[in-house]
């Protein structure tokens, strides 16, 4: 079923709303709100949590409770993916009786394999009372939600710089929005947004912001490592981590392989400032990397993230951790 099918159906107790793309369960989520919500007591009458939290449970018990001058309370947990399966079990008991006065948002990626089966317990309880919404990013077609973004930003988009903005940036809607927001600041109403601009503006993990978060590995600093990690992280969406971590590999691999030419005196395939190679010389031959030892962290910190995808940013922090005290 579709948002907008949801959305022209009777208010429903709960929804769920899954998938790996952000920006339209978080279109969904709001939408569903606005709707459910009404009267002038709304503020009292919506809750969020997220899943992952400490304090997550208290949504069950406030379920519970009537609404405050209002036909309807609507309370939000977000980041179900994160969930325990002690509050997943709780949830699908609380949807075989939750009340009519309620209506209960619940998003999030899809559930981790270890809680597979409860996962699947609740997606029937709320199929039960409600809908399931699924926004999974290989479903949509980002050139033309490119183009579309632009014409809401009152701007121009040809097809062939949508795609060229698509190469630079990636098919995550979320992104593309925000590079699409920061293109018509730059242009303004009315502009044309064309690969010239989109080269000046464009600059979501930018290459300089992983080599920083690669240097700091190889000085050995904690602390600019993890300000550079965290920095890159925040501007990302759920899930940057895989991202992230594919192209610290990548810098670390052009560094091993700058490392060996010091020894072979061959060419390391790509050029740095002089002061950038000088200063790096210096700190690979004090403390040269184990190659071995690096790419066994980096493939083992992939494994996890794949295998545990919950917890892939505790993963990467806890990566850059150990190949700093390597």
């Amino acid at each position: 079923m579709s948002l907008s099918q949801a959305l022209s159906a009777p208010l429903a107790r709960a929804y769920l709303l899954q998938g790996d793309e952000q920006l339209l369960v978080e279109r969904a989520e709001a939408a569903l709100v606005e709707r459910a919500l009404v009267g002038v007591m709304k503020a009292f009458n919506h809750g969020m949590w997220r899943a992952g939290e400490e304090g997550a449970a208290e949504c069950l018990s406030v379920a519970r409770t009537l609404p405050m001058m209002s036909p309807r309370r609507v309370l939000v947990l977000r980041d179900i993916h994160e969930a325990s399966v002690e509050l997943l079990g709780d949830l699908v008991v609380l949807l075989e009786s939750v009340p009519d006065t309620v209506t209960l948002v619940i998003s999030g990626r899809g559930f981790p394999r270890a809680l597979t089966k409860v996962g699947k317990q609740l997606e029937q309880a709320v199929a039960a009372s409600g809908f399931v919404l699924r926004f999974k990013s290989r479903d949509q077609d980002p050139l033309a939600f490119a183009q579309a973004t632009a014409r809401e930003l009152g701007c121009r988009l040809d097809e062939g710089d949508a795609r060229v903005l698509v190469l630079t940036v990636g098919k995550d809607l979320s992104r593309l929005r925000r590079e699409l927001e920061k293109a018509a600041l730059f242009v303004g109403e009315g502009g044309h947004i064309d690969g010239q601009v989109l080269s000046r503006v464009c600059s979501l993990l930018a290459e300089a912001e992983i080599w920083s978060l690669t240097e700091a590995i190889v000085y050995r600093d904690r602390d600019a490592a993890l300000a550079t990690a965290h920095r890159l992280l925040e501007a990302g969406k759920s899930g940057e981590t895989h991202r992230l971590l594919s192209m610290v590999t990548w810098q670390i691999r052009r560094i091993l392989s700058f490392q060996d030419s010091l020894h072979s005196g061959g060419d390391p395939g790509f050029k740095l400032p002089a002061w950038k190679a000088r200063n790096l010389t210096d700190e690979l031959r004090r403390r040269p990397l184990d190659p071995a030892e690096i790419l066994d962290k980096l493939a083992r910190a992939n494994h996890a993230m794949n295998s545990h995808r919950a917890g892939s940013r505790r993963i990467f922090e806890g990566l850059l951790l150990e190949l700093i005290a390597r």
